[in-house]
């Protein structure tokens, strides 16, 4: 009896061993595509859309003046929200959009293209969404963070500016403050439309229409004072916190040469002179916006272009958020 139980021991140990090769082996063939608990399905972001991985490798060939290069990787927590990102593993990832008769992306995977398709699960994308016929332009809105946290300012009269995480169930987001805060809007694309929600019929008329404001995001080619994400970060700081009234951004641009002239007269100058900041903790973004034919805003010219508005980001050291240290000409 004791020769056989060490016998069936060895098998054990044999299969087990099998079993994990076999498994290894499975997991290495994946592409690093499988989804795991927390994390989204493998996608891109082109043209405006999020496309989803289908796992279908088509045999074609791509004309090659359509192919275009990966952007940036984001964490697999997150939907890409900028042109050409993605949000799984891929070195020196390319992908082209395709338009015959149907619209969906190829992206190049272990040299075959494999097929992206639409997203029809109604998610939005993060971003500001500027509500239309606001009694005061881009004074009423919704931040969508990627973290599925979110800032709805209902008045810019208000001082009251609910915060709280978002989700979506079917066609409806759903923004919660607490258990006796909520917003529900209905999600159409790109549009957001209110249905209910507390402490808002006074400020917001039911069924008002939000619209995703489009921020064109200017990135020179491979800048050396900071990475592309450390910029991208204090861009979307800076198109959270816009909110002069009657005024709509429209634009943020990053130029190394321009923007390290301004920051070295922030520090010579500036507040950068007294608060004891270094400069490679200060990043000058510009920003163009324009305003509606308004009288909301005194300061503000109505019916025009502002560019090269300047705003300041300083952050305590590196890998740490930034925030708005100053702003303006």
């Amino acid at each position: 009896m004791k020769k056989i139980s060490i016998l069936m021991l060895l098998m054990s140990v044999i299969l087990m061993t099998i079993s994990a090769c076999s498994i290894n082996n499975k997991n290495n063939s994946s592409e690093n595509l499988s989804e795991t608990p927390n994390t989204k399905p493998p996608s891109i972001y082109v043209d405006g859309l999020v496309y989803t991985a289908t796992g279908e490798n088509l045999p074609i060939e791509v004309d090659p003046s359509i192919i275009q290069k990966v952007t940036h990787i984001i964490p697999g927590t997150e939907f890409p929200a900028e042109e050409g990102t993605i949000n799984f593993p891929l070195n020196n990832g390319s992908y082209a959009l395709i338009t015959d008769t149907e619209e969906y992306v190829v992206v190049s995977i272990d040299q075959k293209w494999q097929k992206f398709t639409k997203r029809v699960d109604h998610i939005p994308t993060p971003g500001k969404y500027l509500m239309d016929d606001a009694r005061i332009s881009g004074g009423t809105w919704i931040y969508l963070r990627p973290d599925q946290t979110f800032v709805f300012m209902r008045d810019a009269a208000t001082s009251y500016v609910p915060q709280g995480t978002y989700r979506i169930s079917g066609d409806e987001l759903i923004l919660e403050v607490s258990k006796e805060e909520y917003y529900i809007f209905k999600i159409e694309g790109d549009t957001l439309q209110l249905k209910d929600g507390t402490h808002i019929k006074e400020l917001v008329p039911i069924n008002s229409l939000f619209l995703r404001n489009e921020v064109e995001q200017l990135i020179e080619e491979d800048p050396m004072n900071f990475t592309e994400e450390e910029i991208r970060s204090g861009m979307s700081l800076i198109e959270e916190n816009f909110s002069f009234p009657g005024a709509t951004l429209k634009k943020l641009w990053y130029e190394e040469d321009k923007t390290t002239k301004l920051r070295n007269s922030y520090m010579n100058y500036g507040r950068g002179k007294i608060n004891g900041i270094s400069p490679e903790n200060v990043l000058v973004i510009l920003s163009e916006f324009i305003t509606a034919d308004t009288d909301e805003n005194p300061v503000l010219n109505p019916n025009s272009t502002y560019t090269d508005y300047q705003w300041i980001l300083i952050r305590s050291r590196k890998g740490d958020p930034w925030r708005i240290d100053d702003q303006g000409y």
